[in-house]
């Protein structure tokens, strides 16, 4: 509470701390329920992220290398792949027009909180890579969402034991 008082011929307002407490403590509560709005408006909308990873698959001609790259939405709203494939350095890509049958058929619709995976022999991928003077470990997933975004992997590689390595 404010008090006008008087001294000599000014006069000057005299502050309750208690109330200087309790407008700090309203500015950082004001403060926190603003920034926790700002996370939850940004994860209402689509938040994809993408990542290449390997697997092994049992075929009945016998166990193939895969590499897979797969398209997670973490946000709450839908989108749609259209496409994917790995990126090369000097901006060539690989794409696979006809993916392996355990592929998500495309365009893939992702809903909130929902995945979609592509695969693609590692040992075609590894022959391609070369044929572009390159090796698999400089290549980059990606998906491409139906409002025209492409979505690239945060690392490059495809998630081989050697790249896991720590450098030495």
């Amino acid at each position: 509470m404010e008090i006008l008082k008087r001294l000599g011929d000014a006069w000057m307002y005299v502050v309750d701390h208690k109330d200087v407490a309790l407008a700090l403590a309203a500015i950082v509560m004001s403060g926190t329920s603003l920034g926790w709005q700002a996370i939850t408006w940004r994860r209402s909308g689509v938040v994809v992220k993408v990542s290449v990873t390997q697997a092994v698959a049992a075929f009945p001609t016998g166990a193939e290398v895969l590499t897979t790259v797969t398209a997670t939405n973490a946000g709450r709203a839908s989108t749609t792949v259209t496409g994917w494939g790995l990126r090369l350095p000097g901006g060539t890509s690989v794409v696979m027009p006809n993916p392996l049958p355990i592929s998500h058929p495309l365009p893939r619709r992702l809903d909130g909180h929902d995945e979609g995976s592509w695969y693609i022999k590692t040992e075609d991928l590894r022959r391609h890579c070369a044929e572009h003077g390159t090796t698999e470990h400089e290549a980059r997933g990606f998906v491409r969402l139906g409002n025209g975004k492409t979505v690239l992997a945060s690392k490059r590689g495809i998630g081989t034991a050697k790249e896991k390595q720590p450098a030495g």
